[in-house]
């Protein structure tokens, strides 16, 4: 049966950020850190503006259809009032050019984020094509009727496991109730910068699961649950270039191992790259994410890589921890603080006299000592060491940290009725 399909099809085949984190590592590997490159220019460039191209006219979109194999001579006119009859696409009655409707956007948003085959032309182009080999009579009409069965059948199944995430996106652009009670779903319009539309996201965090909504394209892009999101301010991702957000998790061990320490910790998060991991099961089995959302070799998670080890301690061993790294905190703006990637999680505060940490270089910590505590033989108030250092060692206090998800935000008025 295979035969009559040109590749085999899966339920599900979008696109994992696998490919792109190793463009990555590969380009960091041609040009490391420090290396001089000369650059020759041909051209100067010029600052010019992209022009959205024209929409269609029903001309052109008939050609299109022909040209994709989209229907049949018969069916194609059909095929186009169907769509704006249900509200997909408006006619302009003077150009006579398509337009897509936000419900039309949006289905097709939703659709392509469950299964990206249900909005792509190819798929009705392979039906056409056993339908000619049926009438040539290369294959058996049965045969393929099975076939076709059999495959639609197991897509629709898995649109309906993976139907809540078109329901997440809907939710956020449609409210069918009453002017008077409907309310506004995103609680911050303008959150974090999109870099693949250069528009904002909005948060949306009381009603769950939290997630970002790009009002502007449509899309909907999921958020690891059980902790706070706190915009970054402008950092960048370095594979996706969009803005960063700061994932913070409730420490209920803060207060007393440190009493001076802040009650979260926070971890670099990026929503676009979190959103294209592929591993669905992954995120099926972990609702409340405990450790770092982003995997270890992921650029943003690296640009805080203090260690590829652990946190040593005492009150560590024998407990049986997972592979991770171990990382600045990010916008540690008080109290600076390293942190271990894996679960479970351990916490290394450095002492009182330390006024600040940051990272410089390659893995170095660059420590500020509070005027008149600088324990360096000198007097020097700034140092640079690694982690392995006995110095950074002997300013550190680890401690396991006991994580908890944050209370509910309080509802304002009911909740939508279904």
């Amino acid at each position: 049966r295979r035969a009559f399909w040109r590749r085999d099809e899966s339920p599900s085949s979008s696109s994992s950020s696998s490919s792109s984190l190793a463009e990555v590592a590969r380009f960091r590997e041609l040009f490391p850190r420090g290396r001089k490159v000369s650059l020759r220019v041909a051209k100067t460039p010029t600052k010019r503006q992209t022009v959205a191209p024209s929409l269609l006219t029903e001309a052109e979109c008939v050609e299109l259809m022909e040209k994709h194999r989209i229907g049949t001579d018969a069916s194609i006119s059909a095929h186009l009032s169907v769509v704006c009859e249900r509200g997909y696409v408006l006619v302009d009655r003077t150009s006579r050019r398509l337009e897509a409707t936000q419900l039309g956007v949006a289905l097709y948003r939703g659709l392509s984020r469950v299964d990206d085959d249900l909005v792509r032309p190819h798929v009705r182009a392979q039906i056409e094509d056993l339908c000619a080999l049926v009438s040539k009579g290369v294959a058996d009409r049965r045969d393929v009727v099975e076939f076709a069965l059999e495959h639609f059948c197991r897509k629709f199944d898995y649109l309906v496991q993976q139907v809540a995430s078109i329901d997440q996106l809907f939710e956020a652009l449609f409210d069918d109730r009453p002017a008077d009670q409907q309310q506004t779903l995103v609680d911050e319009p303008r959150f974090c910068l999109d870099g693949e539309s250069n528009h904002y996201f909005g948060l949306v965090k009381r009603r769950k699961p939290a997630r970002l909504v790009n009002t502007h394209t449509f899309d909907v892009v999921a958020l690891p649950q059980g902790g706070d999101y706190t915009a970054s301010s402008g950092v960048p991702c370095p594979t996706c270039r969009s803005e960063a957000v700061w994932f913070r998790l409730h420490d209920l061990n803060a207060s007393k191992h440190a009493p001076q320490r802040r009650k979260t910790i926070t971890f670099p998060l990026c929503p676009r790259c979190f959103d294209r991991h592929d591993d669905e099961t992954a995120k099926k089995k972990k609702p409340l994410y405990d450790e770092c959302p982003l995997p270890d070799a992921h650029p943003l998670v690296q640009k805080y890589l203090v260690s590829e080890g652990g946190l040593d301690t005492p009150s560590s061993s024998g407990v049986k921890k997972k592979k991770g790294c171990v990382i600045l905190e990010p916008a540690s703006s008080t109290t600076p603080k390293l942190l271990t990637t894996r679960h479970p999680i351990f916490v290394g505060v450095f002492a009182s006299i330390v006024k600040t940490a940051r990272l410089q270089g390659d893995r170095l910590l660059e420590i500020t000592f509070a005027e008149g505590d600088s324990p360096l033989d000198d007097g020097a108030l700034v140092c640079r060491r690694t982690l392995d250092d006995p110095l950074v060692r002997s300013l550190i206090a680890v401690a396991p940290a006991k994580l908890a998800s944050p209370p509910p935000p309080p509802k304002n008025g009911k909740g939508r009725r279904r």
